[in-house]
């Protein structure tokens, strides 16, 4: 409930008067954020952020983004998005100390996962992404919800799975890759002789 009370009262920011050299677009498109924002439609919101801010490098944009990536679920890339937002706002801008709360929550709602690989040269996909770097141990922060997990390595059988993150949570895995084995079947034997009447046993 905290984290739904903070995003409301701050992903609504007006843009105020449009910068003289701001493409048309680029307002339209935040207007339209913030009219979807308004509505709970957060994804929506997100993608018109995004395209508004891609033209145009303006805080309140890129400060709506962040709070519309948080009420989405996906505070890791909220908090890029408050990286630009820093990056991009006058050190008097009045939404920087709101953005030390945005980011203290979205710091609290990622979720971090260890995961032990045999081999340690394994690759590792996370929901088809290239993760965790390399080595026994990779280390990943994630959004809280469901992750589609690949593992591969030469010489041996990749495994696929399943896991849930809640916000926060902390969580360790094994995953161990089985070698390839040869092909399996009935064995064969060939045996010759020479002599007429010869008898086999096995």
């Amino acid at each position: 409930m905290r984290l739904a009370l903070a995003i409301v009262a701050m992903t609504l920011v007006a843009s105020g008067a449009a910068a003289q050299d701001e493409p048309p677009t680029a307002r339209a498109l935040f207007d339209r954020g913030v009219e979807a924002a308004d509505q709970e439609l957060w994804g929506e919101a997100v993608e018109l952020f995004r395209r508004s801010f891609a033209m145009a490098e303006r805080p309140s944009t890129v400060f709506n983004l962040a709070g519309a990536l948080l009420r989405l679920g996906q505070p890791t890339a909220a908090l890029e998005a408050l990286e630009d937002y820093l990056r991009v706002a006058p050190q008097d801008d009045p939404h920087r100390r709101e953005t030390r709360d945005l980011t203290e929550l979205a710091l609290a709602a990622i979720a971090h996962v260890e995961l032990q690989v045999d081999p340690p040269d394994a690759r590792l996909r996370v929901d088809g992404r290239i993760a965790g770097g390399d080595g026994e141990v990779r280390s990943l922060r994630l959004d809280p919800g469901e992750h589609h997990v690949h593992v591969e390595a030469e010489g041996r059988v990749p495994m696929t799975f399943t896991f849930s993150l809640r916000d926060g949570e902390r969580a360790s895995r094994r995953v161990a890759l089985d070698e390839v084995r040869g092909p399996t079947g009935p064995a064969r034997l060939r045996i010759t002789s020479d002599q007429a009447h010869a008898q086999i046993l096995l």
